[in-house]
């Protein structure tokens, strides 16, 4: 009930700023499936819950009226579209632990979260998100390409975060290998 009720706020939330793709994920799958280097923390649960965030071509429009609605932007950030990716992803994630909290009446305790950008490849934070995918069934990953081949968006979606919360993930979860 935990990672259906998280997805769905999340899947809502994040719609609303232009990241259309939310997958939840076991961290435990995908720290089976990577060297230590690149693992991911598990608040010492035996099925950790992740989310996948990412985009198709919807986000476009999203970040063009932010830009428009805020004019100095473009001029004021060096990486315009990768600064409204973090911004928008520590609000949505904020904004959805608080409904989270509301509905599951768990208003009394803080839930501790990670949020790792996939464009940050500093030593314990990377993520190998096209392997992550994979192995969690989202979208296949093509080692002659080095692609991700979703079956209804190809290769025209990005990844963007991966956002892992010290809660149960109590779904259970197709893997390729």
């Amino acid at each position: 009930m935990t990672t259906e009720k998280i997805t769905n706020i999340a899947r809502r939330l994040f719609k609303n700023v232009g990241f259309d793709i939310v997958e939840p994920f076991s961290i435990q799958t995908y720290n089976d499936k990577v060297d230590s280097n690149y693992h991911l923390p598990t608040y010492n649960r035996e099925e950790t819950l992740g989310l996948l965030v990412g985009n198709t071509k919807n986000v476009w429009d999203y970040f063009i009226d932010y830009c428009a609605n805020n004019p100095d932007y473009l001029e004021t950030e060096t990486n315009p579209f990768d600064t409204y990716v973090k911004k928008k992803t520590r609000s949505v994630t904020k904004k959805l632990l608080e409904e989270f909290k509301k509905e599951t009446n768990e208003n009394q305790t803080e839930i501790e979260y990670d949020i790792r950008n996939v464009m940050d490849v500093s030593p314990g934070r990377m993520v190998l998100v096209q392997h992550l995918a994979h192995h969690i069934s989202f979208a296949y990953h093509c080692k002659q390409t080095y692609m991700n081949i979703h079956p209804t968006y190809g290769s025209w979606f990005s990844f963007r975060n991966v956002i892992i919360f010290d809660l149960e993930n109590d779904q259970q979860q197709q893997q390729q290998q």
